[in-house]
């Protein structure tokens, strides 16, 4: 599967503004067929130059740039489940902020996040421990920002 989260569309000379996006997109190969979720829950600001990592069962974002140019700092995530044949279980998907212990992460943009499964020392890296969501403590409690 591939998640497609949030963007941008193009400068919207009405506003003045560049158009961001906060739309969640499910792309299966097998099927060759896009699936937007329904989401609600905490407010998701639309964002572009943000990241985005799948952790099990949550999709978590972090940081870009919002519609009005300023840049985001808040850790989001979404419940995904799972998925049998193209189907997805859940019908309305719920955003909550996640909560994570340690060091939290500055207002970015540009930048990159990644899921680590193992222990290890990281230089200009920002552990971040996620304790919101039980199987990420099963497999890893880091997710890295750079």
């Amino acid at each position: 599967m591939l998640v497609v989260v949030g963007g941008s569309k193009h400068y919207n000379k009405v506003s003045g503004k560049r158009d961001c996006l906060n739309d969640v997109l499910i792309y299966n190969p097998p099927s060759s067929q896009w699936t937007e979720l329904q989401c609600s829950g905490a407010m998701f600001e639309q964002r572009r130059h943000h990241v985005a990592c799948v952790v099990g069962l949550h999709l978590i974002v972090h940081g870009g740039i919002s519609i009005f140019g300023n840049y985001l700092r808040g850790l989001m995530g979404l419940m995904l489940g799972k998925a049998t044949q193209g189907d997805w279980k859940q019908k309305n998907y719920k955003w909550f902020e996640v909560k994570i212990q340690g060091v939290k992460p500055k207002k970015l943009a540009y930048h990159t996040m990644q899921l680590v499964l193992q222990y290890e020392r990281y230089r200009g890296l920002f552990p971040i421990d996620l304790f919101s969501l039980p199987e990420i403590r099963a497999l890893s409690s880091r997710v890295l920002i750079h």
